[in-house]
């Protein structure tokens, strides 16, 4: 009897391991039939264990790279799955499509108000474009834009809308002249007389300056985007004559150009036009060009064009007519940024030209032909592809210039970093400088006042709201005397905002009123009594000049 119970546990241990067995067949996978979906046939592959790609060969199905597959290649298959094949393939094609043209309103105070005239019929341009198309068993699936080629630029529509405004005519003595949306004005006897002297909106601003007498403005015309043209080109128009048709002068790629004191010449700067940013490389040279006379009138001849063969090319040339030109300094790239170029200004007796560099200011003795530097200072680094250069103003009786002078922070902060900018004169005869205002701003931008009575005149500067961010603050503008004493605020009113950097403002012929930009209207400010009247109302104002 002992032994049964023995007997029992082995049989119970034997049934276990059958039953195993019968099991683990029975979970193997039987073999089956998968489906293969391709090129527009139905494929059964028989199966028992394999992944997508394993199907694939059997079936004789080659995938290409652009080929999709569900699911993937590494998946496992079951008898009765289905495995889908889509050809993919890619195509380029060139389409030439039309390039719409923008339409830009430009408002003009020769027009009444609301009036609309259009002065520039838009036109189309053409662009090449390529796309990639993907094809899915060839559906075309998608269309993407790879590469856009102008063949040409489109035209844009100008409309001209009237601006003129409700403002009462002031009185001007002498011509103030200005840059509105790209075209030169001029207003005499009173600010409502104010015409335009240009039609082109092309103007770059570069060069707009009245002669002494108030009879011509020069300005410079841009380039354009060509990189083979010219910079810009310098022109004449006389603005006494009503209709008057502005004439080139030959003159190309200026970074300066200013009237002599004598009404007679130009002092001008050149650069070379270059692909990288800021769009040109100066050549720091000064050169003079002298009108032909007659009886005190300059005589205006028109440049002349040639056509010359370079390198196999016929290009056409531009000469300048009736001027005769004079070398003050030959290009140079000596001095810091010297690629940015320099400032210039005219001394009142027409004997020197005072210019300005990143690190110093002196001034050329026009005779001599000779540079000599009269102070120096540390470069202000931007960091950036623009670059700082103090503003530059004579006295009225040439013996001191009123600028301003990039000045050492104090420890800690390396001098080319400094936010300091001190608003100095310098004694031209003894070449010693004292500050004025300190810490004013990189855009005081200094000027002196025509001398009041014989007097000495005054000093107008920019005082920045911030003056340790003094490139992007605002500006209060204050009136001093020509040794610094007796401050005081003469714009905006209190409460109000100042004027964006840097201000731009300009001296009456008498010494007595201002012109000033705000807002991108032109004000004028009577001096002693503060008040301020709104001569323009299109916004589009800059660089005002007052001769005469």
């Amino acid at each position: 009897m002992g032994f049964r119970p023995v007997v029992r546990v082995r049989l119970v241990c034997w049934f276990a391991l059958l039953l195993s067995a019968f099991l683990a067949v029975a979970c193997q996978p039987r073999g089956g039939q998968v489906t293969v979906v391709a090129d527009g046939e139905r494929r059964a592959v028989s199966v028992r264990q394999a992944t997508v790609g394993q199907v694939l060969g059997q079936a004789g199905v080659v995938l290409d790279k652009l080929d999709r597959v569900s699911p993937d290649t590494w998946e496992l298959v079951r008898p009765g799955d289905t495995v889908v094949v889509v050809r993919g393939r890619e195509e380029f094609v060139e389409v030439e499509e039309a390039l719409p043209f923008a339409r830009e309103i430009v408002r003009n105070e020769a027009l009444p108000a609301g009036e609309q005239r259009l002065a520039q019929k838009g036109e189309p341009g053409r662009v090449r474009v390529t796309y990639r198309l993907f094809y899915a068993d060839g559906v075309e699936e998608e269309r993407a834009e790879v590469r856009r080629t102008v063949l040409k630029e489109p035209v844009d529509e100008v409309v001209v809308v009237g601006a003129q405004g409700g403002f009462a005519g002031v009185p001007i003595a002498g011509a103030v002249a200005y840059l509105s949306n790209g075209n030169a004005w001029i207003m005499r006897e009173t600010s409502t007389s104010r015409r335009p002297l240009t039609s082109w909106g092309d103007l770059d601003g570069r060069v707009l300056d009245l002669s002494p007498d108030g009879h011509y403005l020069i300005f410079t015309r841009g380039g354009g985007s060509d990189p083979a043209a010219p910079l810009n080109s310098l022109w004449i128009v006389t603005t006494t004559v009503l209709g008057e048709v502005p004439v080139p002068l030959g003159l190309e790629d200026l970074l300066y150009a200013e009237w002599a004191p004598d009404g007679e010449r130009l002092a001008y700067s050149t650069a070379e036009r270059s692909g990288s940013r800021p769009g040109w490389r100066a050549l720091n040279d000064l050169r003079l060009a002298s009108f032909r006379t007659q009886e005190g009138e300059v005589q205006i001849r028109p440049a002349e064009t040639a056509a010359q063969v370079r390198d196999g090319r016929t290009v056409t040339e531009t000469r300048p007519s009736g001027l005769k030109l004079t070398e003050l300094l030959p290009p140079s790239s000596e001095g810091a940024f010297s690629w940015w170029g320099a400032k210039y200004a005219w001394s009142p007796d027409g004997k020197y030209v005072a210019y300005a560099r990143p690190d110093q200011i002196g001034v050329v003795d026009v005779a001599l032909k000779v540079p000599v530097r009269l102070i120096e200072f540390p470069e202000y680094n931007t960091y950036s592809d623009w670059i700082w250069t103090s503003s530059l103003s004579w006295s009225p009786d040439g013996r001191f210039i009123v600028c301003t002078a990039h000045k050492p922070a104090g420890s800690g902060v390396a001098p080319e970093d400094s936010p300091v900018f001190d608003v100095e004169v310098i004694a031209l005869d003894r070449g010693v400088h004292a500050g004025l205002v300190r810490n004013a701003g990189m855009w005081a931008g200094a000027r002196w006042s025509p001398a009041l009575g014989g007097g000495e005149g005054a000093i107008v500067y920019g005082l920045a709201a911030n003056p340790h961010e003094s490139d992007r603050s605002r500006y209060d503008l204050y009136l001093m005397d020509r040794d610094g004493s007796n401050p005081r605020r003469l714009y905006p009113p209190a409460g109000q905002m100042g004027l964006l950097a840097p201000p731009q403002v300009a001296w009456s012929p008498d010494g007595t009123q201002m012109l000033l930009i705000h807002g991108g209207n032109l004000f004028l400010l009577e001096v002693h009594s503060g008040l301020v009247r709104q001569l323009t109302g299109d916004g589009g104002a800059s660089l005002p000049r007052w001769r005469g």
